[in-house]
């Protein structure tokens, strides 16, 4: 066997420019300076090909014998691979002696890189002739692509991940997606620039296409015909969009549809079907998940066969290894599929029959999970469930979606009679879902899921004890967005808990109509009535939890009242309540609600303690209406500070109380109860008091501007500072006395006031009351 021409390669001459992909290229060079044999894997249409003649193309120094570079994507017989080898080396072949055995002997001494470009069609041949010639060509590298490793002793691979997308951090400039998306279209308009009015959709479909590189560049080549606003708008149907118009590519690269299809193609039957059902899945799944839904019956060729949950591991882990899949590394493992692969899995799933018993199944698990985390959000496992449903929204939602959707078409294949009616999961899921959303700050899109399934529900036959759920839920979620709907639903709530005589739900309904009577029609007597009969019923069912709830109303009315020492131990003894049922959650609400208090007092000492050691507590449980409540409070104390302390005390707290309202906006919470807003003013004309109009107009600029995180640290920053500031003698009574307990003290700090005296009344320490993992037991 001889060359007839003698040449050093056959590397593909690239007809455009190379954009990204740096650190990827650092890496295979490092990895051939050891590496036989190194497979670049990924979905198809990631740039394994490029990136591979690229890397060849910088190392053809290296290899004195050559480089070579074999497409095998035209290739159906694994036979002809031996001899696709030949011909593109212009190789003469001998009669007497098999290929594979030629070109093993005249390799043997030579220093040769050999790419074998697109093998997941053909991977068991390519891994047989792979290990030979390594075998048998001890100075033979070869670099392969493919959607799926070789597997094979002496492997190394390399997951070729999708394009950077535009971050926060990295900016539009650093984004590699972006950067081939803008090059690409610069060959149709040469003078295409990212500028202020088409930044936004430029960002939006190198988002959507995920940095898949074919797909930025399909839809690149659009811009002969649409405008980069037009083509944002339109990839949601991406299949139809994105067709390459280039006559010379190879057929499956012509349109992404065609490039997914020839991946699916190569799958056995039974790793279709979970590939198919695994598109139910948004936003990822655990493998819990998807052993629940992937498995069952599914129609084969040869008739009605079945997956196993057992099964399920083994199929996806195949799945895995061809690119149609991806593990996500993080602390609890999750899969995804790219959102183009889950789109064309999703439109197969739906042509199989298969869709509604599908999303049964997947209703079916996150209705189980949602009701299992439902008893689980009060206790001390509420942590670990927030986390848990927040990963999970998005399937949750599609859940909710599903059974608030038009009836579809009555299927012979149906999970349970439970799936029948979908209106009743859906109000299941809503019911079990409304305090997390309550909690994380969902208020707006909770309410907006459970008033569509309540409507659905209307007239309809629903134990009495879910619509009950139902209306407590969205009664709470619409008191601070509509209050004489939320309203209603608190008394229909309390007319269902007092026909089912459900004592804890009756405790509920008066705890609830309290709050909106205390926050939106500021009828302290009724709220008053309401809270102290809550607090009974949930004594007399020994229900701390409930009990503190009652509490920590009572301890607002209190101060309403202007009373502020009187709410001082009902705050204490409902956070010790919340404590001891594990509700960390509510209680670093409380411990931040009782700082307040003492800020409100006069007592400012107290009140920055408070701060300060719950502030990380806080920050630990991701309790955003805490933060919110914090930062106005904090900033209210820098500025009742400011007459001792300075003017940049003033500027701190201007700026940290702009920062805590817009953050407030962009959360969504709905608007502001006039209770706050009444505790809020006064900190505010505190700080305001202190500067001059356009200082603190500057400061509120600076403010508005602030991410929650850099809010945080100012508050962080001003809690931690110890200013000196001056005592005063605390009120004097009639008798005599210098406090409402009569206690014969002299003079105390204003800023240790009236916190100090209900401590040294109760013969406790300060640090009892301010630590929530203290004593309270």
């Amino acid at each position: 066997m001889m060359s007839i021409f003698g040449q050093k390669h056959n590397l593909p001459a690239s007809l455009t420019s190379f954009v990204g992909r740096r650190k990827e290229l650092e890496q295979i060079r490092q990895l051939m300076n050891t590496a036989r044999l190194l497979t670049l894997i990924g979905p198809g249409g990631s740039g394994k090909t490029r990136l591979s003649i690229e890397t060849a193309t910088s190392l053809l120094e290296n290899y004195r014998d050559g480089v070579w570079f074999i497409e095998l994507s035209a290739i159906s017989d694994p036979t002809l691979i031996p001899q696709t080898i030949v011909r593109a080396l212009d190789l003469l072949e001998q009669q007497d002696t098999p290929l594979l055995e030629a070109l093993a002997v005249y390799w043997r001494d030579k220093k040769i890189l050999l790419i074998l470009d697109n093998c997941e069609h053909l991977v068991e041949e390519c891994a047989r002739i792979t290990s030979q010639l390594l075998k048998n060509c001890p100075y033979l590298q070869i670099l392969a692509t493919s959607r799926e490793a070789l597997s094979i002793a002496g492997e190394n691979t390399l997951l070729i991940q999708p394009l950077s997308l535009p971050t926060a951090e990295t900016g539009l400039n650093g984004s590699e997606a972006l950067q081939l998306f803008t090059e690409r279209v610069r060959a149709v308009h040469p003078n295409f620039v990212i500028n202020a009015n088409n930044a936004q959709p430029v960002s939006q479909i190198c988002r959507k296409l995920e940095g898949i590189p074919l797909a930025l560049e399909l839809a690149a080549a659009r811009t002969r015909s649409l405008s980069v606003e037009q083509i944002a708008e339109r990839l949601d149907h991406r299949f139809h969009l994105l067709t390459n118009y280039d006559r010379t590519a190879e057929p499956r690269q012509q349109t992404l549809y065609a490039l997914i299809e020839w991946s699916y193609s190569l799958l056995p039957e039974r790793e279709k079907v979970v590939f198919l059902r695994l598109s139910i899945f948004t936003g990822g799944w655990t493998l819990e998940a998807a052993e629940s839904v992937c498995a069952g019956r599914f129609q084969a060729k040869t008739g009605q066969k079945q997956i196993d949950q057992a099964e399920v591991l083994n199929l996806m882990s195949q799945l895995i290894n061809k690119s149609l899949v991806q593990m996500e590394q993080t602390p609890n493992v999750r899969y995804r599929m790219l959102e183009t692969i889950r789109q064309y899995a999703l439109e197969k799933l739906s042509e199989s029959g298969d869709l509604e018993v599908t999303r049964q199944r997947h209703a079916a698990y996150y209705l189980e999970l949602a009701e299992q985390a439902r008893t689980r959000l009060t206790g001390s496992e509420q942590i670990y469930w927030l986390e848990r449903l927040e990963t999970e929204h998005d399937n949750l939602r599609a859940v909710l979606g599903w059974a608030t959707a038009p009836v579809p078409e009555q299927t012979n294949d149906s999970i349970s009679p439970d799936f029948s009616e979908p209106y009743l999961v859906g109000l299941r899921l809503g019911g079990a879902l409304w305090r997390f959303w309550q909690l994380h700050i969902h208020t707006i899109e909770g309410s907006r899921w459970l008033e569509k399934t309540v409507a659905l529900a209307e007239g309809k036959p629903v134990p009495i004890q879910l619509k009950a759920r139902a209306y407590h839920g969205l009664a709470i979620l619409l008191s601070t967005l509509d209050f004489e709907r939320s309203l209603y639903y608190h008394q229909e709530n309390l007319r269902l808990r007092q026909e089912m005589n459900d004592l804890a739900g009756i405790a509920d309904a008066y705890n609830g109509l309290g709050w909106v009577y205390f926050n939106y029609q500021h009828d302290l007597a009724k709220s008053h009535h309401l809270s102290r009969e809550s607090e009974a019923l949930a004594r007399q069912l020994n229900d701390k939890w409930r009990i503190a709830a009652a509490l920590t109303l009572r301890c607002l009315l209190a101060i309403a009242d202007q009373d502020p020492v009187s709410s001082i131990p009902l705050a204490y003894e409902g956070n010790r309540l919340f404590q001891e049922t594990g509700d960390f959650y509510s209680a670093t609400t409380g411990f931040i609600g009782l700082s307040s208090m003492m800020l409100v007092a006069g007592d400012y000492k107290a009140a920055r303690k408070l701060f300060k050691e719950n502030l990380p507590l806080i920050l630990q449980y991701k309790n955003k209406i805490a933060m919110l409540v914090a930062l106005v409070h904090i900033a209210g104390l820098a500025g009742l500070e400011a007459n001792e302390t300075g003017p940049e005390s003033a500027r701190l707290g201007a700026r940290l109380m702009s920062a805590s309202m817009e953050l407030g906006k962009n959360w969504t919470l709905g608007d502001e109860p006039p209770f706050s807003k009444r505790i809020r003013e006064p900190l505010l004309q505190a700080i305001r008091s202190q500067l001059d109009e356009a200082t603190y107009e500057a400061m509120v600029t600076e403010g508005k501007r602030l991410a929650m995180e850099e809010a945080l640290a100012l508050a962080q920053q001003i809690v931690n500072s110890e200013p000196e500031l001056k005592p005063y003698p605390a009120d004097t009574s009639p008798s005599g006395s210098t406090s409402p307990a009569g206690l014969s003290e002299r003079e105390v700090e204003v800023r240790g006031g009236a916190f100090t005296l209900y401590i040294r009344q109760n013969r406790c320490h300060l640090s009892h009351c301010c630590h929530p993992f203290r004593g309270g037991k």
